[in-house]
């Protein structure tokens, strides 16, 4: 396959494909128009990374108080599962 036929192939597969955004098809085919492609795939890599890191802070913050509610509860049931006994063995007493 000539090298011309793989370049246009690559930049079809990029647009076409669901597993990467639109964005980088254009940007493969910005980068080679402009020669540059390893440097505008960088930048989108930096620019990825960065959306990335902060959905998952933003999901990090929206997960962090349900799992202190929930540890929490653990917490509450295991006192009541431990100071049940001793206050039926009083009862028991009286």
């Amino acid at each position: 396959m000539p090298q011309f036929a793989y370049k246009a192939v690559c930049n079809v597969v990029y647009a076409r494909t669901r597993l990467t955004p639109d964005m980088i098809g254009w940007l493969v085919e910005v980068g080679k128009s402009s020669l540059n492609a390893p440097q505008t795939l960088e930048d989108a890599t930096k620019q990825y990374k960065q959306e990335e890191e902060n959905r998952l802070t933003v999901l990090a913050t929206m997960v962090e108080p349900l799992l202190m509610f929930s540890v929490g509860i653990m917490i509450a049931l295991l006192v009541v599962a431990l100071y049940l006994p001793i206050f039926k063995m009083r009862a028991r007493r009286k």
